[in-house]
């Protein structure tokens, strides 16, 4: 191809025969045209003369006959004495003198026309006419470079005038540590323990999740693989990246298909090449690209002599790890919540070794009467019997179906448990004791039932005087409210008819009209008193039910206070009571206390319970989390993102062949896999990815040491390095 640069020719020996005729075709325009008008102008000027010579013809007219007049003015002056004849005379001399400037001015616009007439001509004849082309060349101008890349090559805008794209790539500085690395961690998520070893424990920092609980033991096995994916981590941030950014003609773009139509890869044997744009300044950074494209030939050649490809196998091993970290974790939250739960159930029943169960089918009606009782001196002090369960009653644990067994084979899950200390010790010894003096407790229970019901009494009196004395004031503040509605009325009638006869009074201008007109106002009478009336029902009724609800309420604090209770039933029996009434309110209990009721309904409506543990949401957020939806969706964004910004796609080595692709970022797929990698593996590894406090066991605090691998600053005494991973000696960081 020689290139083109008119789109209808087909190459440039079409342009130049183009551009020739074009050349000539312009040449002949201009002749004919300068040569056009200059006839057009000496024709104008042509025409002017001809006007003037004609518009002289009346002024020569004119001036034969002024003459004529002076010559018959002269003639008459000389043979007449009258004046006419000089008038005459002197009229001719000066039209004559008028015609004759003027005829000579006519001549002289005659002789300037003609000698613009010779001018025209004589430009005419200047006209330039020899107009040729000597000779004609075609110069090419380099606007592209082809760059080698992969199996073909990119092109390199030399104008500058595309936009800059940028190529990079990251290689890892340790390459043998990451491949033994990564396959160490491929080896250990195959096999899973069944119970984790303590020799290499390390402490994990969990104070921003609860204060309750500020660090978790992660045992050997998970410490394992958090400290390989921490060294993988730190491998990925240990890289070396080359990028270089060059102006590229993309594949099919504006540019690619004008260069296409108009230019060619070579110029033709004969034609000079002028360097416009300077070639050398991308040398700096075509070296840089040239480094990167070897690097990912020598990926693209290990990938091939390994059979699969390094994505494929980051890919592989992120979901490997993702699903054996799943699988772990939820392994050992169910196995300790299991294993809890057994201890609990052990605990509930090491604890009831304290309490004598008893069948509560045996037992009900005796239960029944305990939880009834009111412990009431007036009613219990001469009827009161003391709670006593039967020992016939008492029930057995099963250790192999996890029931209570009594006597006559009844089972029960609930059995009602009395405390041995209470019921053997305590309830015996009370009861003896109260024995010693009853007679002087009884003396003391009557003068305090006596006190408080002549309390009560004079409270009642009081009370029922004081509500009579508010109902009487009631009564006699509406009579009066009512008397002086009445009068109100009645005066109000009397101001509206003198008002009236006042208004009469000023309308009519007479004495008769303020005569006071006595108007029954009975019905508006009545209607405001039934008005009046009912607001007072409402209040009265208002003030009758709060003194009912005052009287109520002091019925109510009288009926507790004339309660007098009877303390040798209460020092006996009031736990068993408390026992008895808890089994009533297990639907209302906590979760916290609603797992206590393996040991008994009591202790769990009573227990004094610790706090409740401060757990933050960003906690249940991370443990609820799923690896292995969250390495699909990275993965997924992952493709997305290969969809978005798509690799370079090299020209075609052949000459002219057709560009497949647009070309976009060249980032390859080792830099973002390692990326995403790197991503995921910090949340595979739940929350051990935090700065460990390490074995602080002889250290100082504030003491460092540095990690004779990767130099990192560390706490002294740390059996690993936070960074890499690697194991610490002491002595020799």
């Amino acid at each position: 191809m020689t290139g083109k640069i008119f789109a209808e020719s087909e190459n440039i020996y079409q342009d130049q025969a183009k551009i020739l005729f074009n050349y000539y075709k312009t040449a002949a325009e201009k002749i004919v045209t300068e040569e056009m008008g200059l006839e057009s102008k000496i024709d104008e000027t042509r025409n002017e003369i001809n006007h003037i010579k004609d518009s002289k013809t009346p002024s020569i007219v004119g001036l034969v006959i002024f003459i004529l007049v002076a010559i018959g003015g002269i003639i008459l002056a000389a043979t007449t004495s009258v004046g006419g004849g000089v008038f005459l005379m002197i009229l001719g001399v000066v039209f004559i003198i008028v015609f004759a400037v003027k005829l000579s001015g006519l001549g002289k616009k005659v002789e300037a026309a003609e000698q613009k007439i010779l001018a025209y001509e004589q430009a005419k004849a200047d006209i330039r006419r020899d107009y040729k082309v000597s000779k004609i060349g075609v110069a090419y101008v380099p606007v592209e470079m082809n760059v080698p890349f992969g199996n073909g090559h990119i092109s390199v805008d030399l104008t500058e005038g595309t936009e800059q794209t940028k190529f990079s790539l990251s290689t890892i500085r340790k390459p043998e540590e990451w491949n033994e690395t990564l396959n160490s961690v491929a080896e250990e998520i195959k096999k899973i323990p069944v119970v984790e070893g303590s020799d290499e424990t390390e402490q994990i920092d969990t104070a921003d999740y609860s204060t309750s609980m500020q660090n978790v033991t992660m045992h050997d096995y998970m410490s394992s693989i958090d400290r390989q994916v921490r060294n993988i981590r730190y491998l990925l941030g240990d890289s070396e990246r080359k990028s270089v950014s060059l102006p590229l003609v993309k594949p099919n773009s504006k540019e690619d298909n004008f260069l296409k139509n108009f230019a060619t890869s070579e110029a033709p044997a004969g034609h000079p090449v002028v360097n416009v744009f300077d070639e050398k300044k991308f040398d700096t950074s075509l070296k840089v690209f040239n480094d990167i494209n070897i690097m990912k030939k020598n990926m693209e050649q290990s990938d091939a002599s390994s059979g699969a490809s390094h994505v494929d196998y980051y890919k592989a091993l992120m979901k490997t790890l993702g699903e054996s970290i799943q699988v772990i974790s939820a392994s050992k939250a169910s196995s300790c919540d299991k294993l809890i739960d057994y201890c609990n159930g052990i605990f509930a029943n090491v604890l009831k070794a304290a309490y004598n169960q008893y069948s509560p089918v045996l037992e009900a009606e005796e239960i029944e009467r305990i939880r009834n009782v009111a412990f009431d001196f007036k009613e219990d002090s001469t009827s009161y019997k003391p709670f006593n369960l039967q020992a016939s009653s008492r029930v057995k644990y099963d250790l192999f179906q996890s029931v209570w067994l009594a006597e006559d084979g009844s089972r029960t899950s609930m059995p009602f448990s009395m405390n041995q200390i209470q019921e053997e010790v305590f309830a015996p010894l009370i009861e003896n004791l109260m024995e010693e003096n009853r007679k002087d407790r009884l003396d003391v229970y009557n003068d305090i039932e006596n006190q408080k019901t002549d309390y009560l009494m004079q409270w009642h009196r009081d009370a029922d005087d004081f509500n009579a004395r508010n109902r009487a004031a009631a009564q006699d503040l509406i009579r009066d409210f009512m008397s002086a509605n009445s009068e109100f009325m009645t005066a109000l009638n009397t101001y509206k008819a003198l008002q009236q006869s006042l208004d009469d009074m000023k309308q009519s201008g007479s004495l008769a009209a303020g005569e006071v007109q006595v108007k029954d106002k009975k019905a508006e009478a009545l209607a405001a008193m039934e008005v009046q009336a009912a607001a007072c029902r409402r209040q009265q009724e208002e003030f009758s039910e709060y003194m009912d609800r005052v009287a109520e309420d002091i019925q109510q604090k009288s009926e507790r206070f004339k309660y007098v209770e009877y303390f040798e039933a209460t020092l006996r029996d009031a736990e068993a009571k408390d026992i008895a009434v808890s089994s009533d309110s297990v639907q209302e209990l906590d979760d916290r206390r609603r797992s206590l009721l393996a040991i008994n309904a009591y202790t769990a409506a009573n227990a004094e319970l610790p706090p409740e543990p401060q757990v933050s949401e960003d906690m249940m957020e991370d443990f609820s989390l799923n690896l292995i939806k969250e390495v699909d969706s990275i993965l997924e964004k992952y493709e997305n993102m290969g969809v978005e910004e798509k690799e370079v796609q090299p020209l075609p080595a052949e000459e002219d062949a057709p560009v497949a692709e647009d070309v976009a970022a060249a980032d390859t797929a080792v830099d973002t896999a390692a990326s995403d990698a790197e991503e995921n593996m910090e949340a595979a590894a739940e929350e051990g990815t935090e700065e460990e406090s390490g074995d602080a066991s002889g250290a100082e605090a504030g003491a460092f040491v540095f990690c004779t691998e990767c130099g990192a600053k560390i706490p002294a005494g740390s059996k690993f390095c936070e960074e890499c991973g690697a194991q610490i000696d002491n002595e020799e960081a």
